[in-house]
Protein backbone atom coordinates (compact mmCIF):
# COMPACT_ATOMS: atom_id res chain seq x y z
CA UNK A 1 0.00 0.00 0.00
CA UNK A 2 2.76 2.46 0.87
CA UNK A 3 4.52 1.80 -2.42
CA UNK A 4 1.41 2.89 -4.35
CA UNK A 5 1.41 6.28 -2.63
CA UNK A 6 5.06 6.81 -3.53
CA UNK A 7 4.57 5.92 -7.20
CA UNK A 8 2.25 8.84 -7.96
CA UNK A 9 4.56 11.61 -6.64
CA UNK A 10 7.55 9.99 -8.34
CA UNK A 11 5.65 9.78 -11.63
CA UNK A 12 4.59 13.42 -11.32
CA UNK A 13 8.16 14.55 -10.61
CA UNK A 14 9.51 12.45 -13.48
CA UNK A 15 6.86 13.85 -15.86
CA UNK A 16 7.61 17.41 -14.80
CA UNK A 17 11.34 16.92 -15.34
CA UNK A 18 10.67 15.33 -18.73
CA UNK A 19 8.59 18.33 -19.84
CA UNK A 20 11.30 20.74 -18.68
CA UNK A 21 14.03 18.87 -20.49
CA UNK A 22 12.04 18.83 -23.76
CA UNK A 23 11.44 22.56 -23.92
CA UNK A 24 13.59 24.53 -26.33
CA UNK A 25 14.50 28.16 -26.80
CA UNK A 26 14.47 29.24 -30.44
CA UNK A 27 16.88 32.08 -29.64
CA UNK A 28 19.70 29.65 -28.85
CA UNK A 29 22.32 29.32 -31.58
CA UNK A 30 22.43 26.09 -33.57
CA UNK A 31 24.36 23.31 -31.87
CA UNK A 32 27.09 23.21 -34.53
CA UNK A 33 28.49 26.64 -33.68
CA UNK A 34 31.91 26.75 -32.01
CA UNK A 35 32.80 28.47 -28.75
CA UNK A 36 34.78 31.19 -30.54
CA UNK A 37 33.78 33.40 -33.45
CA UNK A 38 37.36 33.90 -34.62
CA UNK A 39 40.74 32.33 -34.12
CA UNK A 40 44.02 33.68 -35.50
CA UNK A 41 47.71 34.19 -34.91
CA UNK A 42 48.98 37.73 -34.46
CA UNK A 43 52.73 37.71 -35.07
CA UNK A 44 52.69 34.07 -33.98
CA UNK A 45 50.61 34.52 -30.80
CA UNK A 46 47.35 32.52 -30.87
CA UNK A 47 44.01 34.21 -30.11
CA UNK A 48 40.47 32.89 -29.65
CA UNK A 49 37.96 35.74 -29.67
CA UNK A 50 34.24 36.48 -29.84
CA UNK A 51 32.31 39.63 -30.61
CA UNK A 52 32.38 42.44 -28.01
CA UNK A 53 29.34 40.86 -26.31
CA UNK A 54 31.12 37.54 -25.74
CA UNK A 55 29.42 35.32 -28.33
CA UNK A 56 29.62 34.53 -32.02
CA UNK A 57 26.52 36.37 -33.16
CA UNK A 58 26.42 39.25 -35.58
CA UNK A 59 27.63 42.52 -34.14
CA UNK A 60 25.34 45.28 -35.37
CA UNK A 61 27.36 48.17 -33.98
CA UNK A 62 28.72 49.28 -37.34
CA UNK A 63 29.49 53.00 -37.00
CA UNK A 64 31.44 53.35 -40.24
CA UNK A 65 29.33 55.00 -42.92
CA UNK A 66 31.57 53.50 -45.62
CA UNK A 67 30.14 50.11 -44.61
CA UNK A 68 26.39 50.70 -44.10
CA UNK A 69 24.62 47.98 -42.15
CA UNK A 70 22.07 47.42 -44.93
CA UNK A 71 24.92 46.50 -47.33
CA UNK A 72 27.50 44.86 -45.04
CA UNK A 73 27.72 42.29 -42.27
CA UNK A 74 30.28 43.24 -39.63
CA UNK A 75 32.01 40.25 -38.06
CA UNK A 76 33.87 41.64 -35.10
CA UNK A 77 36.25 39.57 -33.01
CA UNK A 78 37.58 41.06 -29.79
CA UNK A 79 39.18 39.59 -26.70
CA UNK A 80 36.61 40.96 -24.23
CA UNK A 81 34.32 43.99 -24.15
CA UNK A 82 37.25 46.39 -23.85
CA UNK A 83 39.82 44.01 -25.33
CA UNK A 84 43.13 45.20 -26.66
CA UNK A 85 43.00 43.10 -29.85
CA UNK A 86 40.15 43.39 -32.35
CA UNK A 87 39.61 42.24 -35.91
CA UNK A 88 36.81 43.82 -37.93
CA UNK A 89 35.69 41.95 -41.03
CA UNK A 90 33.11 43.56 -43.29
CA UNK A 91 31.43 41.14 -45.71
CA UNK A 92 29.32 42.70 -48.42
CA UNK A 93 25.91 41.04 -48.08
CA UNK A 94 25.51 40.27 -51.78
CA UNK A 95 29.03 38.78 -51.85
CA UNK A 96 28.58 36.21 -49.05
CA UNK A 97 29.02 33.25 -51.37
CA UNK A 98 30.63 29.94 -50.40
CA UNK A 99 33.91 29.27 -52.18
CA UNK A 100 34.71 32.93 -52.81
CA UNK A 101 38.08 34.55 -52.06
CA UNK A 102 38.43 38.31 -51.61
CA UNK A 103 41.72 40.17 -51.83
CA UNK A 104 42.03 42.95 -49.27
CA UNK A 105 44.50 45.81 -49.13
CA UNK A 106 44.79 49.47 -48.26
CA UNK A 107 42.61 50.35 -51.28
CA UNK A 108 39.65 48.34 -49.95
CA UNK A 109 39.71 50.33 -46.69
CA UNK A 110 36.74 52.67 -46.72
CA UNK A 111 35.82 51.90 -50.32
CA UNK A 112 32.49 50.43 -49.27
CA UNK A 113 32.18 48.30 -52.38
CA UNK A 114 33.90 45.10 -51.34
CA UNK A 115 34.90 42.91 -48.41
CA UNK A 116 37.53 44.39 -46.07
CA UNK A 117 39.36 43.40 -42.88
CA UNK A 118 41.17 45.50 -40.24
CA UNK A 119 43.25 44.92 -37.14
CA UNK A 120 42.93 47.16 -34.11
CA UNK A 121 45.65 46.62 -31.52
CA UNK A 122 45.02 48.94 -28.57
CA UNK A 123 48.10 47.62 -26.76
CA UNK A 124 50.46 49.69 -28.91
CA UNK A 125 50.64 53.26 -30.18
CA UNK A 126 50.27 52.25 -33.81
CA UNK A 127 47.45 52.94 -36.20
CA UNK A 128 47.30 49.69 -38.14
CA UNK A 129 46.33 49.71 -41.79
CA UNK A 130 45.74 46.62 -43.92
CA UNK A 131 48.48 46.26 -46.54
CA UNK A 132 47.50 42.99 -48.20
CA UNK A 133 45.71 39.73 -47.52
CA UNK A 134 42.72 37.63 -48.33
CA UNK A 135 39.39 36.52 -46.92
CA UNK A 136 37.94 33.15 -47.97
CA UNK A 137 34.25 32.40 -47.49
CA UNK A 138 34.12 28.62 -47.06
CA UNK A 139 30.50 27.84 -46.17
CA UNK A 140 27.25 29.73 -45.98
CA UNK A 141 24.27 28.21 -44.16
CA UNK A 142 21.39 30.47 -45.22
CA UNK A 143 18.86 28.61 -43.05
CA UNK A 144 20.76 29.20 -39.79
CA UNK A 145 22.54 32.35 -41.09
CA UNK A 146 26.03 31.00 -40.39
CA UNK A 147 29.10 31.93 -42.42
CA UNK A 148 32.52 30.31 -42.03
CA UNK A 149 35.84 31.08 -43.58
CA UNK A 150 39.51 31.85 -43.25
CA UNK A 151 41.63 34.97 -43.45
CA UNK A 152 45.18 36.22 -43.35
CA UNK A 153 46.59 39.66 -43.85
CA UNK A 154 49.48 42.00 -43.21
CA UNK A 155 48.98 45.32 -41.46
CA UNK A 156 51.39 48.19 -41.03
CA UNK A 157 51.53 51.59 -39.39
CA UNK A 158 52.58 53.98 -42.13
CA UNK A 159 53.25 56.76 -39.59
CA UNK A 160 55.77 54.53 -37.75
CA UNK A 161 59.33 55.41 -38.86
CA UNK A 162 60.30 51.73 -38.46
CA UNK A 163 57.39 50.63 -40.72
CA UNK A 164 56.50 47.88 -38.26
CA UNK A 165 54.75 44.97 -40.00
CA UNK A 166 52.07 42.96 -38.23
CA UNK A 167 51.21 39.51 -39.58
CA UNK A 168 47.80 37.97 -38.97
CA UNK A 169 47.84 34.32 -40.05
CA UNK A 170 45.77 31.13 -39.67
CA UNK A 171 42.61 33.18 -39.20
CA UNK A 172 39.22 31.48 -39.06
CA UNK A 173 35.72 32.79 -38.56
CA UNK A 174 32.46 31.02 -37.79
CA UNK A 175 29.65 33.49 -37.20
CA UNK A 176 25.92 33.73 -36.96
CA UNK A 177 25.52 36.72 -39.26
CA UNK A 178 21.89 37.61 -38.58
CA UNK A 179 19.76 37.48 -35.47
Amino acid sequence: MKLTYLKKPLLLIFGFLLVLSCSSDDSDPPQNTPDFAMTFRLNGEYYEVNNPFGDNKFSNTNIFTSYPIEDFVLLQGRNGLLGAIEIDLWLKRDQIIAGTTYQVDNDTDGAGDTTHIDLIDNSNNFFESTVSGEVNVLTVDTENKIVTGTFEFVAQDFSDPANTTINVTEGTFNYIYEE
